[in-house]
């Protein structure tokens, strides 16, 4: 797959082509993306999306926008799913003015030779929303593309897009969010050091540094999860809080490798979220604690969740 962020590295080519945000890539991207695809072969499949997430230039003074997926783990899935290139696009006031209009002539058609449009039920793009489905099909026959236009899409009883699966994360329902998702919700970074509690009570732990500022962290609380290092999966409990039985304040993700004793500070590292076991809650003392995490583990062992 090609990644381009430059539209001058663009070369224009008879395309099919889709447009979003994409955040999360779910089961419902994943059906507009397997739509693209199947159209017709001898076209090449472009995804364009944008970067920054839109919300945070339209709307600066709203409450932040919290993202499912990086750029770089979006990528990754894309490439996964045989998309052929994804153009992104920077969001930025002056793409924000651009009407939908001219958003397709100028991107769409000039840049890239569209020759074929996928858009999802609800989207819409360009200044004031202004181009949409129906945006599309008037300007389909003079400037000679043809559109399809994604249905909602449900999965469980729910209409999945990613306002709903970060109110699950939000909420620690990390199982409905993965349903949603059709994945594991992961989160990456590097392991720094923290304050070495975890080793001096026998339950060592790699401390997550998040990769991204506004990377959606689950609600607080003990996860069972899995621990990704250098593509090998490792079994985990994962604990993200303050630590309030150390009085802690602010916010960190620490993670005890079952089974596992090699030292791994400043190496990458991915976590996927399988299940949630527990609330944080403040212990009367470190042996309280202790015997609090020993039973974390038992209960994700017992209960399968650790399963590589």
């Amino acid at each position: 797959m090609q990644l381009i962020k430059d539209i001058n590295k663009l070369m224009k080519l008879p395309s099919s082509v889709t447009i979003g945000t994409f955040d999360g890539v779910h089961v419902g991207h994943r059906k507009i993306i397997s739509q693209l695809k199947g159209y017709n072969k001898n076209l090449r499949n472009v995804v364009v999306t944008f970067e920054p997430h839109p919300q945070t230039v339209l709307h600066p003074t709203r409450p932040e926008i919290y993202i499912l997926t990086t750029l770089e783990e979006k990528a990754a899935i894309f490439e996964s799913l045989g998309v052929d290139v994804l153009f992104v696009v920077k969001f930025d006031e002056q793409m924000a003015s651009k009407t939908g209009e001219e958003f397709v002539k100028e991107i769409l058609i000039n840049a890239i030779g569209m020759k074929h449009c996928v858009i999802g039920h609800d989207h819409a793009f360009g200044k004031n929303r202004s181009g949409n489905y129906q945006t599309l099909m008037e300007l389909s026959k003079s400037l000679e593309f043809t559109v399809d236009r994604v249905e909602a899409f449900e999965q469980s009883d729910i209409i999945v897009n990613s306002t709903t699966i970060r109110k699950f994360l939000s909420g620690g329902d990390v199982n409905r969010a993965a349903d949603l998702l059709g994945k594991y919700y992961t989160m990456s970074g590097l392991v720094i050091r923290g304050d070495g509690r975890g080793r001096t009570i026998g339950i060592p732990t790699a401390n997550l540094q998040i990769d991204h500022p506004k990377k959606l962290i689950p609600r607080n609380g003990v996860y069972a999860t899995r621990l990704i290092l250098n593509e090998k999966k490792f079994p985990a409990v994962t604990n993200i809080g303050t630590r309030p039985t150390y009085n802690g304040q602010s916010v960190s993700i620490e993670t005890h490798i079952l089974n596992f004793d090699k030292d791994i500070y400043d190496r990458p590292i991915q976590l996927e979220f399988s299940n949630r076991i527990r609330d944080e809650k403040k212990f009367a003392s470190p042996d309280e604690l202790v015997a609090a995490i020993r039973l974390d583990i038992d209960v994700a062992i017992k209960q399968g969740l650790t399963n590589i």
